[in-house]
């Protein structure tokens, strides 16, 4: 059987860097929470918290869109024929985790086992 791979190739993920972190903490401490305090509805001033809470964090740590094709930019001796072979390890993976079948559990050891043979080799 075959992988099902998602669709796109790009992965979204929030930054979170001291420095962003810090910047979010300013404004939470200079923010205005009046509109917060005086609210006499407990739920609308959950509600108005939460709203200013995540634009504040929205604003100061913002999600980035990651483009997976660049996964392996940064391992030189991972050649394209090496990617391929990882990701076919991991397809072997997910059809084991799906199956649980002995023989589904041998291909993917095997697999693995010569995958990292040639990795460790490829590395020195």
């Amino acid at each position: 059987s075959r992988c099902q791979r998602k669709s796109g190739k790009e992965t979204y993920k929030r930054l979170q860097t001291d420095n962003l972190i810090a910047a979010f903490k300013e404004e939470l401490m200079s923010q205005d929470w009046d509109v917060v305090y005086w609210e006499d509805d407990v739920d609308m001033a959950y509600s108005k918290f939460i709203d200013i809470f995540k634009t504040l964090y929205n604003k100061n740590c913002p999600v980035k869109v990651i483009n997976r094709s660049h996964k392996y930019k940064n391992l030189p001796w991972l050649t394209k024929g090496l990617q391929n072979a990882c990701k076919k390890k991991n397809c072997l993976y997910r059809i084991f985790i799906k199956l649980r079948t002995k023989e589904a559990d041998t291909r993917y050891k095997v697999y693995k086992n010569e995958l990292t043979e040639i990795r460790t080799s490829k590395r020195t």
